[in-house]
């Protein structure tokens, strides 16, 4: 939750849904890439940036598994 002024809140994703702390590896070439990508983009940080690209990532592949998996699999199971 972040204070906007004496009276106003704003609520973030961690302030309405649980979370957990995950932890992972990167090259440094990788970990290089992303902290110029976090400061081009203006994100506050690493965990920021991360957060919000795996939401869109998630956004997509449901929406490509919606529109091309499933059709693909009922008509592959339909031919056999």
């Amino acid at each position: 939750m972040r204070q906007i002024d004496k009276r106003t809140f704003e609520l973030d994703e961690h302030d309405i849904f649980p979370s957990r702390v995950i932890s992972f590896k990167m090259s440094i070439y990788e970990l290089e890439k992303l902290d110029g990508i976090v400061k081009a983009l203006g994100f506050d940080g690493r965990s920021e940036f991360i957060r919000k690209a795996i939401r869109f990532a998630i956004r997509h592949l449901e929406q490509f598994i919606e529109e091309e998996v499933k059709p693909y699999k009922k008509n592959k199971n339909k031919l056999w």
